[in-house]
């Protein structure tokens, strides 16, 4: 199984900094990203994805919230440095649900096609970070969704590994 660490999660918490409490903002936003590697990868892996989602997010809003996406990782890459979602720009990288118009309301893709930081509204909530090793590029563009990604890993998913950390609703 994929092993996966994060120097951005001790003791099972986000550090503040790669959340809403972050002073590293553009337009108002925090966009620093986790650092994430991983380790024990499958012997024929041609590409990653990474998905990161709150399931928390559901008695707020009625769905998961989709934090971050990124398809196609380079076989050769075996973590994606703090912030690789803005400093990396071979990141194929989806829309996250910042995207949602009923919650948010009209947001840029400056903001939305990129890591879309932890931001619970009512209490702590767990965040999932999942590694998939692919036995193939599955060749989807910047601007992506979830549902697309999902299609087009199915059957070619050699391994996965998960992360999870806590993030606190206040200071």
């Amino acid at each position: 199984m994929l092993h996966l660490t994060s120097s951005g999660i001790l003791k099972n918490t986000i550090e503040k900094r790669f959340g809403k409490f972050s002073n590293e903002k553009l337009e108002g936003v925090p966009i620093l990203s986790l650092p994430i590697s991983w380790s024990h990868i499958p012997e024929w892996t041609k590409s990653f994805t990474l998905i990161m989602q709150d399931y928390d997010a559901v008695p707020v809003c009625g769905f998961s919230w989709i934090h971050w996406l990124v398809a196609d990782i380079d076989p050769t890459f075996v973590w994606l440095g703090e912030n690789a979602s803005r400093l990396d720009t071979s990141l194929i990288q989806w829309k996250n649900s910042l995207t949602s118009k009923q919650i948010c309301g009209d947001m840029p893709d400056e903001i939305t096609c990129f890591y879309g930081w932890p931001r619970p509204p009512d209490k702590d909530h767990e965040y999932e970070i999942r590694v998939f090793a692919l036995d193939t590029m599955i060749g989807l563009q910047k601007g992506f969704r979830l549902n697309e990604l999902e299609r087009a890993m199915r059957g070619h998913i050699l391994d996965e590994g998960v992360i999870r950390g806590w993030y606190g609703a206040s200071e």
